[in-house]
């Protein structure tokens, strides 16, 4: 699809979870126009995909959301709440890796001419647990990866390090556990006015202030973190 507006689109998925998981993942987007400036307050139609195997793949599932954009040109939407013909449920997290594509229009039809695609990376684990029948061991856990873990106490977070099988926390002001992302063995926790990273090789915790970070502002890759906080983003 030939792209009529320039945009910035950032992804940033995350699991609303509890006790059990459900069929759903909310996602954030930032909608521009083709000079870059913030579609505010409007009315978009977006069509999300969910690509198997690489950013060109078959897609698995497909749904249409109207929603409207914030003051800071921000759309939220529960993916697997939209219109669809297909079954968010069916989708095998297990079965190679996957990708999200949204298309936007910003005038509020059908008519998509801003595209994006972006890898999930870790949001699809606590799915894949619920799928395989998993009950929250190390290996499932959406907070535990490369044997470390990270386990949100509320006013605390434990790190437990499986190399130097040692544990170490870190103050927290109102952390849980959808907050948390791992990747690689790193960790970067929204905890709201501060990002908190836990170094799984040094086994050691460092912060930067933010505004306001919720676990769905934040993007992992290969170790890599990335943190939207409205006007600026930090990169760990």
């Amino acid at each position: 699809m030939k792209n009529l507006y320039l945009t910035a689109l950032l992804f940033f998925i995350s699991l609303i979870s509890f006790a059990q998981a459900p069929e759903l993942m909310s996602y954030q987007a930032l909608v521009r126009n083709a000079d870059g400036d913030l579609i505010q307050d409007t009315s978009v139609g977006i069509r999300i995909s969910i690509l198997q195997n690489s950013d060109t793949g078959t897609a698995v599932y497909t749904e249409t959301h109207t929603v409207t954009t914030n003051q800071n040109g921000l759309v939220t939407l529960s993916i697997g709440s939209g219109s669809s013909a297909d079954d968010f449920s069916t989708i095998d997290w297990g079965n190679g890796s996957y990708y999200i594509k949204s298309e936007t229009d910003p005038t509020g039809g059908t008519n998509y001419t801003i595209e994006g695609t972006s890898q999930l990376l870790s949001v699809p684990y606590a799915l894949y647990a619920k799928n395989s029948g998993a009950t929250g061991n190390g290996n499932n856990n959406p907070n535990s990866f490369n044997s470390n873990f990270l386990i949100a106490d509320f006013n605390t977070i434990y790190a437990y390090n499986g190399s130097t099988e040692t544990w170490s926390s870190q103050s927290a002001s109102a952390v849980e556990g959808d907050d948390i992302v791992g990747s690689n063995g790193n960790f970067v926790v929204a905890d709201f006015n501060t990002i908190y990273a836990y170094n799984g090789a040094t086994g050691t915790w460092s912060s930067q202030s933010a505004s306001a970070v919720q676990g769905g502002d934040i993007v992992g890759s290969n170790g890599n973190f990335v943190v939207a906080d409205f006007n600026t983003i930090y990169a760990y």
